[in-house]
């Protein structure tokens, strides 16, 4: 995941990314992986207020881009601001119509991200989204592989049980004989 967060900020020239993926089993965002924001930002997730922008990001499927975090008023917390940065985007990861995590870019510099920038970052976006559908493919795939491998198994010991039993009665026939 490193990799990934080191392109995505180059590619954006961010100052701070971080990656999060929604858990179907808790039912909540769970942290991935970040590179740049304090350690006090990302402790601060879990305790985000549930009407936050990254709710309404994920619930929308539409992007946050803040030129300015002290001046929108969809960052009630502030958090980017106390974090040092001036200008952020929180953006929505779909898988099949569907959003399925979130990346969030801070810069330091005011006006840095600004609607102009919602194309190509909402096409980051969507590229990062087609690698997480394809990596959930790929998963869905070993995991059938792996149950396919088992079956298998089980198969060769049931038919060298049964092979072993049909010997014994055969042999005994074939004394008689």
């Amino acid at each position: 995941m490193g990799g990934i967060i080191a392109r995505l900020k180059e590619a954006t020239g961010a100052d701070a990314v971080l990656i999060r993926l929604w858990d179907d089993a808790k039912d909540a965002f769970a942290y991935i992986s970040h590179r740049g924001y304090p350690d006090s930002y990302v402790k601060g997730l879990d305790r985000a207020a549930p009407d936050g922008a990254a709710n309404w990001v994920f619930t929308s499927g539409e992007p946050i881009i803040s030129p300015n975090t002290a001046e929108d008023t969809r960052l009630r917390s502030k958090r980017q601001l106390e974090a040092g940065f001036h200008s952020c985007a929180i953006l929505p990861l779909k898988t099949e119509n569907r959003v399925r995590g979130l990346v969030y870019l801070a810069s330091n510099q005011l006006g840095y991200f600004d609607e102009e920038q919602s194309d190509h970052l909402m096409a980051i976006a969507r590229q990062m989204g087609i690698a997480l559908e394809h990596r959930e493919l790929f998963d869905g795939l070993k995991a059938s592989r792996d149950e396919l491998e088992k079956s298998n198994r089980v198969k060769d010991e049931l038919l060298s049980i049964m092979t072993q039993e049909m010997r014994t009665p055969l042999n005994v026939v074939d004394g008689y004989s």
